[in-house]
């Protein structure tokens, strides 16, 4: 799932279409809180110009992660969060910078 799209269904109805769902998203860390921290993937639609940031609150273990720290998360969402949506993490894995950074 695109970080994107995680962030729009949380929007849509408190997030139900994704009720019990595990997902996993790969974006940058770009706060950290305690035992939270902020995700966020960029995407683009046609150049870097129009770039939009997907945002997402993600709640579990965050200890050593440090701003710009790419990461992939595995969670669910929790419902009735859309502003942020947050993501409660049941595994987060450092992980190289992709390729292509963007969605």
């Amino acid at each position: 799932m695109h970080t994107a799209d995680f962030v729009e269904r949380a929007f849509d109805v408190g997030g139900v279409s994704m009720k019990g769902v595990t997902v996993q998203l790969t974006g940058f860390v770009s706060y950290v809180g305690d035992g939270e921290f902020n995700l966020v993937r960029y995407q683009i639609a046609c150049c870097a110009a129009d770039a939009v940031a997907a945002q997402l609150r993600v709640e579990g273990d965050s200890v050593g992660l440090k701003r710009d720290t790419w990461v992939l998360v595995t969670g669910v969402h929790q419902p009735g969060t859309s502003n942020p949506a947050i993501l409660n993490a049941a595994k987060v894995t450092v992980i190289s910078a992709p390729q292509d950074p963007y969605e």
